[in-house]
């Protein structure tokens, strides 16, 4: 068994001399359809954007998640009982039409990232064929949640057999390896490349055909050390579409936005937006939750004067009067809360994340004392107005099942009159929501 080496220590002698010039495109998969795309793909806005800023790679993204088409044929689809207000996705044809066009005002890619939740693997499984038909030499690499959770089981011939490689994990530093293997294998070819031990240690042989590749990504060591994902990078794409301003004008939380995140507030009062990951990662380990995509169990922080130089910015570049963050579990260090105050709180940008009833209660266990300040006190001085919480059952019963009643259940049950009737509900649930509604904060519950 090969030891684990941490992708820093793998990509520290690859210089920007070396990989500049090379030419990257990310393709970010689309979600749901019958919701309006809001979030940018931070992810591949992150790669490109260090590809671009400290290597020199021509990295660019084409976001296929950013359309919904409202035309015959999504009117047809309506008429036939599909429920997609916001309109269609792009046809498999229609992406292949902007991946040509993409490549001819940009150039042939040397490398071809896929990016996307495992929902996206039908998406994934088609592109790649359209990919090897006009790009058949192409380095064609998948990563991000999908490639998380399967792995090289990607390459089994019913899933995606036209990959050349799969990247796990956080792809911050390894990233940099698998432009450089592109590159090697474009000037050396494979054969060389492999005799030189140029393609070490994520080479894992040949497999149905084709060399194959796993890229065993990790956590950065310093997230603070990274650039804040370039925006511009989505401006438009190849045909003027303004992706960007399709983004910023997509609220992350309101009355129109038609997900499960219900908030008394309209568009306008929360765009321009925009979005980014504060944090990485969950601690806690419920069992229907596979947190492979964003960070796994590991959960590190950027901290709050990076979180503060990056809403400054996009406050100056964008007129922002929201910023949402997409954290799985925003809250856990109460140290990093305390110092957004003095830094986020004169902002006075509004702001909304997700994060865990029982942290929002802040009853210290075993002691039925709660903590000083809480920590959602904190947040709402530091212009926290929306907390999303996953409560997803007030059953003792259900919620041991799905691996939540460790923390949950910690406080305890108290009853409560709902309509003239005593239920019973966790004493974490009713005093976070107390909590959050005292300071001022949002909260929903899904």
């Amino acid at each position: 068994m090969k030891s684990i080496v941490h992708p820093a220590e793998v990509v520290k002698e690859i210089t920007p001399g070396y990989l500049s010039g090379l030419n990257v495109v990310f393709i970010n998969m689309p979600l749901r359809e019958s919701a309006r795309p809001n979030v940018t793909p931070e992810g591949p806005l992150l790669l490109a954007t260090n590809l671009r800023g400290n290597y020199g790679v021509n990295a660019t993204i084409i976001d296929l998640n950013a359309y919904r088409i409202k035309d015959e044929l999504w009117q047809k689809r309506v008429a036939a009982g599909k429920k997609l207000p916001w309109g269609r996705h792009k046809t498999f044809e229609e992406a292949k039409e902007l991946i040509q066009e993409h490549c001819r005002i940009y150039g042939e890619p040397d490398l071809i990232g896929f990016s996307g939740k495992i929902t996206t693997f039908r998406w994934q499984k088609e592109l790649a064929k359209i990919i090897r038909q006009i790009l058949p030499d192409v380095f064609l690499v998948s990563g991000g949640g999908l490639a998380t959770e399967l792995k090289e089981n990607l390459f089994n011939p019913n899933y995606i057999p036209e990959l050349d490689g799969v990247a796990h994990s956080e792809g911050d530093d390894v990233i940099v390896k698998i432009a450089h293997d592109a590159k090697i294998i474009k000037e050396w070819g494979l054969k060389n490349a492999l005799n030189f031990g140029r393609l070490e240690p994520y080479y894992i042989g040949q497999t149905n055909d084709r060399h194959r590749f796993v890229y065993a990504g990790d956590r950065p060591r310093d997230l603070n050390a990274l650039p804040f994902a370039d925006l511009e990078l989505l401006r438009s794409d190849v045909f003027g579409n303004p992706l960007l301003e399709w983004y910023l004008n997509a609220p992350a939380w309101s009355k129109q936005a038609s997900n499960s995140s219900a908030i008394p507030w309209n568009d306008e009062d929360v765009i321009p937006k925009t979005t980014s990951v504060s944090s990485r990662g969950c601690p806690f380990g419920c069992k229907y939750c596979f947190r492979g995509s964003q960070g796994e169990r590991k959960w590190g922080t950027r901290s709050a004067a990076h979180i503060y130089a990056e809403m400054l910015s996009h406050i100056e570049r964008y007129g922002i009067k929201f910023k949402s963050f997409g954290d799985d579990n925003f809250a856990v260090a109460v140290q990093r809360i305390t110092d957004m105050v003095p830094l986020i709180g004169p902002l006075k940008i509004p702001w909304g994340t997700h994060t865990r009833l029982d942290e929002i209660a802040g009853i210290i266990p075993g002691k039925s004392e709660f903590e000083n300040p809480r920590r959602v006190e904190l947040m709402a001085k530091a212009g926290c107005r929306y907390i999303g919480f996953g409560p997803e059952s007030a059953s003792p019963k259900v919620l041991e099942v799905l691996g939540k009643g460790g923390h949950t259940l910690t406080n305890g049950m108290m009853e409560v009159a709902v309509d003239g009737r005593l239920y019973s509900f966790p004493t974490s649930m009713v005093i976070g929501i107390k909590n959050a509604l005292e300071f001022g904060i949002h909260a929903n519950c899904t």
